[in-house]
């Protein structure tokens, strides 16, 4: 009986250790001169007429994490299997949410893209201001004079049953 259990428990170690051997990093950290050396470099990249430019802080499998700095009038979106979380680290601008895309295009099979949203909600944000969009919801930010940065964090989440 006794051998039964010690080798129970060597198993159940080395399933716990193979589990941890697969499981992606444990933990990411960005501190604020980092973000600050990431605004600064989305802003350089940033081309004239360009409504955003896009820098991964850093990545933790299946999650997103980028700066993006937006500049103008922006894509209107949405993310058919992600839901969105978005902070304004530097500068203000109006987050359009919910409604309906107008002449919405497809640029990958799961996300859609329009120039406007018809029927949301405005809201003026601006540094400190977040918002959440779950998977499906159209959503805009569209930057005033000098531009918004925004750090958002992308959610896998499960599709719509059939």
């Amino acid at each position: 009986m006794r051998a039964v259990l010690m080798v129970g428990a060597v198993l159940a170690l080395v399933s716990v250790g193979a589990a941890r051997a697969q499981a992606p990093d444990e933990a990411k950290f960005a501190s604020a001169a980092d973000v600050a050396a990431v605004i600064a470099k989305a802003k350089a990249a940033a081309k004239p007429g360009a409504a955003n430019t896009m820098e991964t802080i850093f990545a933790l499998a299946p999650y997103g994490t980028a700066l993006e700095f937006h500049q103008g009038t922006g894509q209107a979106s949405v993310h058919e299997n992600q839901a969105e979380l978005i902070i304004v680290v530097e500068g203000k601008g109006v987050a359009n949410l919910g409604g309906q895309l107008v002449d919405p295009k497809r640029t990958n099979p799961h996300n859609l893209t329009a120039k406007a949203i018809t029927g949301g909600v405005s809201h003026p944000v601006a540094k400190g201001d977040m918002w959440f969009v779950p998977q499906g919801v159209p959503h805009q930010l569209n930057a005033a004079e000098g531009g918004i940065s925004v750090i958002t964090l992308h959610v896998p989440r499960p599709a719509p049953a059939a």
